[in-house]
């Protein structure tokens, strides 16, 4: 028998070696959760041998065999998409970020505190291998006997699973399996694949060829106009693959319009088709991107869908004339009707709309598709009856392929003659197409393909295999009924893999064919189960995001469902309404803006007699104000409240109450009521054990501290958030509580434990996977904040240097700006030629301004103001710094105290007037101001004041003045302006004939000098030290 440490040994081993496996295996499931939890097991191994190890080794049993069990469901579960199996995945992840959180706690503490919080880490390892067991069971359950008998036999044959493990891990055969697995996490990066060129393509000749010719003309601007199934898009296709196009144009992105009804769905589309990440701003990215980029072809197909409507024309129109200024970007859209948007020079001769197909090219085409043909008056027989509609051909082809041409053409006379003996007499060949596709043998056989196609009726967007089959539709062996209509050709599969019925038909059935409800409720609630998935988890690391590409590429179903399911009654217009709400969450967000079904909700919510929907309305308009202002915001909020209390739902008050503290405090400027709401959210989050909303409610009260100035109490706040979220795994909070730590630490000067509190941030940032998103950047900025605070310019630099090394003007040009702007101003701290600060600030300017961020030129302002003052241009200096003084004293006090420090500076006189002596008061009191309170420009007026009173000869007050401030610097660490204050304390001393003590403290300066990488400093006090040391030696030798 191994003794005890040698197996603990071999679990932590083996676990280590079972994540590796699962990271490798779960690659193809492009999940960013299996990531995460194989990063948080690589963290928690080391620290776990450590601490708790016989505790932890029990702990890691459970691990190894959970591992093994995603490993199996990432290679053969078709199931590991399905909403439960997400939730249960999440869920362990969740519980690795807790024992993470637990063991770093540990590890952090001191011998003496780990003994005082021994019980109290034991008990949280408990609960969180209880919580680990549950999880398991709930995996046994999924995945059935034979993996369930194989975890009894567990404990016995480790070895033997753990060589499994390594087998997978070599094994070639994983890579059959991806495919399948991954392709609902490829739609959306799929969106900017162009579709192959149409394989059947007859009579377009003289249109492709004139189409050709505009395109290679840059810039081209070109519509292709025409009814419903005439043919546009293949043409468009045909266009775009032609030899010469794709000669002419380096790039190519074709977007699909199907189910953009919005202007923000268009501006999302075509984002996603150029690889931008949606944000706030997107139009002007796209338009960087595209003006940065090379010569390019963008075409948008069916664009009448987001044109069409009024209410998003002028938008729309906007975005297409930006575009349109693009010399290198030629654009091709494809719309129904007659009408082009306006505002846009189009290319001319304009290209005529199409017409049908002539009798020869209707005739190759169905040829095409028959194959076989034995009568070719039949074949002009059936042609006649179709218009030479290109849509109508391809149906009525399909049909003759499987049934014949004399049956076809029968059953096109029978279907009409029931028609006109039935009023109906004004139907087009391309409905009656239709509706003999739709009463084929084919589909009358399987009346459930045809149920499937009315389904697809209400989905612009198409349905991906996954969301077909874990949507539990009532529709029996559905993947067969998806065959079928691809083979009678009512469906197609797209690009991206996804099964999608043309806009024609979709139209057809949607008028004259009602869905059946049951499939839409199924349908809808499978839709809003991954919303409410993504809701619970969105707090809680890079998890949610797995579930972000199956509701994006969703967003033109769901507005087409939601809108469906207004029309409904009872139970179903409740779930309807609550998924419009919890839909608007998630594109808040993603930032991408209001779901526009919230402004229905105001009428729909009276026929709805539901407590709770009406306070989550109330609570989601509240996060809407940037596009939606409730009519009386304060009377809502009461009454949400209101109804909080009649359901009893103590975590929703809570929510209402931080939503409505953010509205008063940031939108009313009320921080009084800002904060009752704050205690109020944290007195109920506290009653009903919401852990969410605790950390909210302390990390919105320490933001509201830290703007009044209270930074002290700020950090208790935020430091209590932060020990929450961390034992809760709320990740969101713990990025929170770690800003608002760092933000007040810093606030009160304390810059070496800021410094601490980011490091955690960084950490955080690579145990969670937060790589890609914005915390990493916020944590950056700050650190390179800090460093230049305490005047280590050469650290800032690094690090503002990295943070450009991972932007860009196009994706995201603000933080490219700061990090240009930043690095300028270090650039003036330390000396760096005017020529080269000049064109970074210039550089910095452009971006800001073409982000339409007016903020931003101020502050490049006041860097070349700093650069004059360097460079002896005093008076033009001065009165900059007095001009942005009175802009920036309401809005930034930060920058406000930097005027100052520069107004207030006696080494840059104006004429030696009494102007410096005035500022150096302003500077005290301003930097005294509660909502201005900031330790360090407390400290910086001191100094200013001190040097102020040294100029003016108060020798012996200029002393204790500057003693304070210097005081004050050594506590917080800041090199130069200690430096500053012992130069100036050294040239009293030297003045009063204490000369050596002068050049000792001269001498201790020079190094901070040095740090701070201030070289002419450096030289001006060797100078002194060595004038000192003279006249030491000049004197002893009189003394002599």
């Amino acid at each position: 028998m191994p003794s005890t440490s040698t197996q603990a040994d071999k679990i932590f081993e083996y676990t280590a070696v079972a994540a590796n496996v699962l990271r490798q295996v779960a690659a193809a499931t492009d999940m960013p959760v299996f990531d995460t939890i194989c990063t948080l097991v690589a963290a928690i191994v080391p620290i776990a041998t450590k601490f708790q190890r016989a505790r932890c080794s029990q702990i890691m049993e459970i691990i190894h065999q959970l591992l093994y069990f995603l490993t199996n469901l990432a290679i053969s579960s078709e199931d590991i998409q399905s909403p439960k199996a997400i939730q249960d995945i999440f869920q362990f992840a969740m519980i690795l970020q807790k024992i993470d959180a637990c063991l770093r706690e540990q590890h952090d503490l001191g011998t003496i505190k780990q003994l005082f919080k021994q019980s109290e880490l034991v008990a949280q390892l408990k609960r969180c291998e209880t919580d680990l067991t549950t999880v398991l069971n709930q995996f046994k359950t999924m995945q059935g006997a034979s993996l369930t008998s194989t975890v009894q036999e567990f404990d016995t044959e480790i070895d033997k699973y753990h060589q499994e493990l390594l087998e997978i891990l070599s094994s070639q055969s994983m890579t059959d399996n991806r495919s399948s697995v991954s392709s609902i996490y490829l739609l959306l990066a799929s969106l900017s694949l162009s579709p192959a060129s149409p394989q059947i393509f007859f009579g377009r000749d003289t249109e492709l060829k004139g189409l050709v010719e505009s395109l290679c003309n840059l810039p081209a601007r070109v519509v292709i106009l025409g009814p419903g199934g005439i043919g546009k898009t293949a043409l468009a296709l045909a266009a775009l693959h032609d030899s010469l196009v794709t000669d002419k144009y380096q790039a190519q992105n074709f977007i699909s319009c199907d189910s953009a009804y919005t202007s923000d769905l268009l501006l999302e589309r075509t984002a996603s088709s150029l690889g931008l990440k949606m944000s706030r701003g997107i139009q002007g990215m796209i338009v960087r991107h595209l003006s940065a980029g090379p010569s390019c072809l963008m075409i948008w197909d069916n664009f009448e869908s987001p044109w069409e409507p009024i209410e998003n024309r002028k938008k729309v129109e906007e975005f297409l004339a930006l575009i349109a200024e693009i010399p290198h970007v030629s654009i091709l859209l494809t719309m129904r009707g007659a009408e082009r948007p306006s505002n846009i020079q189009w290319t001319r001769p304009f290209l005529p709309p199409l017409t049908p197909l002539s009798s020869s090219a209707a005739y190759e085409t169905f040829v095409d598709i028959v194959d076989e043909v034995q009568d070719d008056r039949e074949i002009y027989q059936l042609l006649s009856l179709t218009d030479n509609l290109p849509l109508a051909v391809h149906l009525i082809a399909n049909i003759a392929s499987s049934e014949g041409l004399s049956n076809t053409f029968e059953r096109w006379n029978s279907e009409k003659t029931n028609l006109l003996s039935a009023g109906y007499d004004k139907h087009s060949n391309l409905e009656l197409s239709i509706m003999l596709s739709l009463s084929s043998p084919r589909m009358l056989a399987s009346p459930r393909a045809a149920e499937l196609l009315d389904l697809m009726s209400l989905l612009p967007d198409g349905i991906s295999d996954i969301d077909l089959q874990q949507s539990n539709l009532p529709i029996l062996d559905i993947m067969h009924c998806k065959t079928i209509l691809i083979r009678s050709a009512l469906a197609y599969v797209d690009q991206s893999g996804k099964l999608k019925v043309l806009a024609p038909i979709r139209e057809y059935l949607q008028t004259s064919k009602p869905v059946p409800p049951l499939l839409v409720q199924h349908l809808q609630a499978h839709f809003i189960d991954l919303l409410k998935l993504w809701t619970r988890f969105m707090d809680k690391s890079s998890m949610g995001d797995g579930i972000i590409p199956r509701i994006g590429s969703n967003l033109g179903n769901l507005h087409s469902i939601f809108s469906y399911g207004l029309k409904s009654k009872g139970d179903i217009l409740k779930e309807t309404a609550e998924g419009i709400i919890l839909l608007n969450g998630f594109n808040l967000t993603m930032n991408r803006g209001l779901m526009p079904l919230m402004l229905r909700l105001p009428e729909i919510l009276p026929m709805i007699n539901d407590h709770t929907l009406h306070g989550l309305y109330v609570i989601s308009s509240l996060q809407s104000e940037v596009f939606y202002t409730l009519p009386d915001p304060t009377k809502s909020i009461t009454e949400a409240r209101d109804h909080f209390k009649v359901t009893g739902d103590l975590e929703a008050e809570a929510q209402l109450c931080n939503v409505a503290a953010g509205h008063f405090g940031y939108t009313q400027e009320d921080s009084k009521l800002a904060n009752k709401f704050y205690n109020d959210a944290l007195v109920l989050a506290e009653r009903c054990d919401s852990q969410t909303e605790q950390v909210r409610a302390l990390t919105g009260h320490a933001a509201q501290q830290w703007k009044s100035g209270n930074p002290g109490q700020g950090r208790q706040l935020a430091r209590k958030a932060y020990k929450i979220a961390a034992a809760s795994g709320l990740i969101r909070g713990q990025c929170e509580g770690i800003r608002w730590q760092a933000l007040c630490t810093e606030a009160l000067g304390d810059f070496n434990s800021a410094l601490q509190v980011l490091q955690k941030g960084k950490d955080l940032v690579l145990t969670a996977g937060l790589h890609t998103g914005g915390f990493e950047g916020l944590i950056l900025n700050l650190e390179g904040e800090v460093y230049n605070l305490k005047t280590e310019y050469s650290r800032a630099r690094k690090v503002h240097e990295q943070i450009l090394s991972q932007t860009s003007v196009i994706m995201s040009p603000l933080q490219h700006a700061d990090a240009v702007l930043n690095i300028a101003m270090l650039d003036i701290a330390t000396g760096v030629s005017a020529n080269i600060v000049l064109e970074k600030l210039e550089n910095a300017t452009s971006i800001y301004q073409a982000a339409n961020y007016f903020r931003g030129v101020p502050q490049c302002q006041y860097a070349a103001a700093e650069l004059e003052l360097r460079e002896g241009k005093l008076a033009k200096a001065h009165t900059t710094f007095q001009q942005l003084f009175g802009k920036f004293r309401p809005i930034d006090h930060q920058i406000a105290c930097l005027c100052l420090l520069r107004l207030a500076d006696t080494r840059h006189l104006l004429d030696k007037n009494r102007e410096t002596v005035h500022w150096a008061a302003v500077f005290l009191a301003f930097s005294l101001l509660p909502l201005s309170r900031d330790l360090l420009a407390v400290h910086q007026a001191l100094q200013c004041f001190g040097n102020v009173l040294l100029w003016q000869g108060a020798h012996e007050e200029a002393f204790n003045v500057l003693s304070a401030a210097l005081e004050g610097f050594s506590l917080m660490d800041v090199h130069k302006h200690r430096a500053e204050c012992m130069q100036a304390i050294g040239d009293i001393h030297f003045s009063n004939g204490e000369y050596s003590m002068a050049a000792e403290i001269w001498s201790q300066a020079r190094p901070l000098f040095e740090q701070s990488q201030q070289s002419s400093s450096v030289t001006d006090i060797s100078e002194r030290i060595e004038n000192s040391k003279k006249v030491v030696v000049e004197n002893s030798s009189n003394l002599s």
